[in-house]
């Protein structure tokens, strides 16, 4: 569908699941593959906060799924409501900015 929310570091696009108000009887998996872009020389390691975040609004309110977790390449976690959705976790996360001398 398009970027996550500003707040967030991404690992995967923002995803639409519609209708975004219909709640399930029973709770449906979702697996969403992720990617992140590396620089030469970058040592590259995932963030143990990287989950799936979901909302029932594309632009704010994604809560962390409780049950999210991260595989090769791929975030799983089950949905009790359809909506949008993303592999990401909190910007405030983020590892400072390294600089060499």
């Amino acid at each position: 569908m398009g970027p996550t929310p500003s707040g967030f570091t991404d690992y995967s696009l923002l995803y639409a699941i519609e209708p975004a108000d219909l709640s399930l009887k029973v709770p449906a998996s979702v697996r969403l593959p992720w990617a992140i872009q590396l620089q030469e020389g970058v040592t590259f390691s995932v963030n143990p906060a990287l989950a799936i975040y979901s909302s029932r609004s594309a632009a704010v309110g994604f809560e962390k799924r409780p049950d999210s977790y991260t595989n090769a390449g791929f975030n799983q976690a089950s949905l009790d409501r359809l909506g949008y959705l993303f592999a990401g976790y909190p910007a405030s996360l983020d590892p400072p900015e390294c600089t060499t001398p």
